[in-house]
């Protein structure tokens, strides 16, 4: 950013300064003018440069405006997944509540001792799709480990009832030991879900 910051203003400079300096390189043996006219035409020709200019910076903006959007985009488009009871019901719902596909979702049930009871992977989840999980009567705690179409890591854990959400880096810097739970193996091997 630091670069091409100070390029555009050697740029703008030099579209401003070039036609100026020849302007008065041409028209310089005449001496300063007390005719309006010719300051008339003198400031038409100033307003030329500066407006092409103005016009170089207006698209460098431009240009990292939409760099910076696509890039919040990016950062803030993701899938969340939320764990939830219907009412009457006895089992979770999951359902995806962010913006985009949750690859790779493996959904675990009650930790003990360091080990999840139950882990089992429905591989993905739309944004807006939900899934009954009638295995998970009795749940006290859920996980959810999933990735994002840049293969980024998220997380959702709920205990007591109450969501947490975080991605891989806020995980390991504010949610440290919930993210160490998700991140313990299965007592068994893997149960795969067609769902």
């Amino acid at each position: 950013m630091k670069k091409s910051k100070y390029t555009v203003i050697a740029i703008v400079i030099l579209i401003t300064l070039i036609p100026l300096l020849i302007y008065i390189y041409k028209f310089s043996s005449n001496g300063i003018s007390n005719n309006p006219d010719q300051w008339s035409n003198f400031s038409t020709f100033c307003n030329i440069s500066l407006s092409l200019g103005n016009l170089f910076v207006f698209i460098w903006l431009t240009s990292e405006i939409h760099n910076y959007n696509k890039l919040q985009d990016q950062e803030n488009i993701k899938p969340i997944i939320s764990f939830f009871k219907r009412k009457n019901s006895e089992f979770y719902t999951i359902e995806n509540i962010g913006l985009r596909a949750a690859i790779d979702l493996k959904i675990k049930k009650n930790l003990k001792n360091n080990e999840w009871e139950v882990e089992k992977q429905y591989y993905t989840l739309p944004p807006g799709e939900k899934i009954e999980l009638e295995w998970t009567f009795g749940s006290m705690e859920l996980g959810a480990t999933y990735k994002d179409i840049n293969n980024q890591k998220h997380y959702s854990y709920m205990e007591g009832n109450v969501l947490t959400y975080f991605d891989d880096k806020s995980g390991k810097e504010k949610f440290g030991e919930v993210y160490k739970k998700l991140n313990y193996p299965k007592m068994n091997d893997y149960t795969f879900t067609k769902e």
